[in-house]
């Protein structure tokens, strides 16, 4: 996820931002609440435009309006694609 948001950011505009889970996964590392928050405090205020997540940012969270959700595994079923 790392190589993600780094290459990501060599697109001059977009200032992308990892969002993911409290458990640690390979080689990401976790984040818990507080960090959370954090993050998607600074995405909201338009520090962050771009949020490069796991499955937990179309779990519930309160992320706000979005332009545009990329999926890179294929959406099971039509519920997910409007939980986004």
């Amino acid at each position: 996820m790392t190589d993600i948001v780094d290459n990501i950011h060599e697109v001059g505009h977009i200032k992308a931002h990892r969002f993911v889970g409290q458990n640690d996964s390979g080689d990401n590392e976790g984040m818990d609440q507080g960090e959370q928050s954090r993050i998607m405090e600074l995405f909201k205020a338009g520090h962050y435009n771009v949020l490069v997540s796991t499955s937990i940012a179309e779990e519930g969270i309160d992320i706000g309006p979005v332009d545009l959700c990329i999926f890179f595994e294929p959406v099971a079923s039509p519920t997910r694609l409007l939980q986004v």
